[in-house]
């Protein structure tokens, strides 16, 4: 897989389009890169629409892949995981964040592996 670029919309503002294409520098490389994670699903701090966005967006990008840090909204969590399940890691968040917040998230959503 090469290596991993974190993006996180704490660190830059421009469309999530342009982060994931490499198309200008939020401060990482500028180059197209083999795999990049964004934080928060993109969404930080707590941006409903921006975390459906990126959400569409793995659609376009194979390469990308969200973890799960401070998204607290369980429509979200569950759409990115029956959509993509190989696509999406875990993040606590902590120390911010109790990492159990995020694990009661996981936890609760249905099983829908029948």
């Amino acid at each position: 897989m090469g290596f991993a670029w974190w993006i996180s919309r704490r660190d830059c503002h421009r469309p999530m389009e342009r982060c994931l294409s490499g198309t200008h520098d939020c401060g990482g490389p500028t180059r197209a890169l083999a795999s990049r994670v964004v934080g928060h699903f993109g969404g930080h701090p707590l941006n409903r629409s921006l975390m459906g966005e990126m959400i569409e967006l793995l659609d376009e990008y194979d390469d990308c892949y969200l973890e799960t840090s401070f998204v607290r909204y369980r429509e979200y969590l569950e759409r990115a995981l029956l959509e993509h399940p190989d696509r999406v890691f875990f993040g606590s968040g902590a120390p911010a964040c109790h990492p159990n917040v995020t694990v009661m998230a996981i936890l609760i959503l249905p099983d829908n592996s029948q």
